[in-house]
């Protein structure tokens, strides 16, 4: 998964799914999110605010604020993700007011029976994209009746955390200190830190680690025969036993099936 999603971003995009929850790390997209946790317990952070779900309790994540996810135990919940525009034109019959971050919803079998509308395999775009635009509007009717809605956060597009993880992305190669971020963006090493502290469920290196990692293991994947310490090196580790804490850390096992 990018950090950035870049194919929420497209007209039309939507995703409506019922599973288990899995550790997710800090991402953003232009999209909105709902997760309706049905049971168990996972610690949710929204723009820099923490809660932890239980069953019954549900976020909403406005476009381009960083969010992750991270369940406690094992965890059923839905996950709607959806350009913009599909919620937008609603949102505005209830003047601009969205729901807030973290409330509780409990219709679960309206969630059931609009995941099964979901499901139906329309052949025709246009056809999908209505039956979407439906339900979407089935569910903020029903939100609307249970949850107060507030007025809307700002969308973060230029935010500065949105553009450290932009730059991370193209730039995983290159030196991402905190020290040359800080001369890069302007701002003082101890700002980015903080701000990358609240925003983020981990730090800075080890989130650069798993970037990195990931990174390896596309390359690696695309190049069959390449060495596997050249690719580490070529995306920014400095040496060999840094890459293997970091791709062990990332995947749950040491490279060993690139090794000759």
């Amino acid at each position: 998964m990018s950090d950035y999603e870049l194919p929420a971003e497209g007209k039309g995009y939507s995703y409506f799914e019922r599973r288990r929850a899995i550790p997710t790390f800090g991402h953003f997209h232009g999209a909105f999110e709902f997760v309706f946790q049905k049971d168990g317990e996972q610690e949710v952070l929204v723009g820099g605010e923490k809660r932890v779900m239980r069953g019954g309790d549900a976020c909403f994540v406005n476009g381009f604020f960083v969010h992750s996810y991270f369940p406690k135990e094992p965890t059923n919940c839905y996950i709607i993700v959806a350009n913009r525009d599909s919620f937008e034109r609603i949102f505005r019959v209830y003047d601009g007011k969205k729901p807030p971050r973290f409330f509780r919803f409990e219709n679960f079998a309206l969630l059931d029976e609009l995941y099964g509308f979901y499901q139906k395999n329309f052949k025709n775009a246009t056809n999908r994209q209505l039956n979407f635009d439906g339900l979407a509007r089935i569910l903020t009717a029903e939100l609307a009746e249970t949850v107060d809605f507030v007025d809307g956060d700002v969308a973060q597009r230029d935010s500065l955390i949105c553009q450290l993880l932009v730059y991370a992305e193209e730039n995983y190669g290159k030196d991402l200190s905190l020290c040359a971020l800080a001369k890069k963006f302007g701002y003082s090493r101890e700002h980015l830190s903080r701000v990358l502290h609240k925003y983020l469920a981990e730090n800075w290196n080890g989130y650069v680690g798993r970037l990195r990692a990931r990174r390896v293991e596309e390359t690696l994947g695309k190049e069959k025969n390449a060495n596997v310490l050249d690719v580490a090196f070529a995306c920014g580790f400095e040496s060999a036993n840094t890459f293997y804490r970091a791709y062990k850390k990332a995947f749950g096992h040491a490279p060993r099936q690139f090794l000759t």
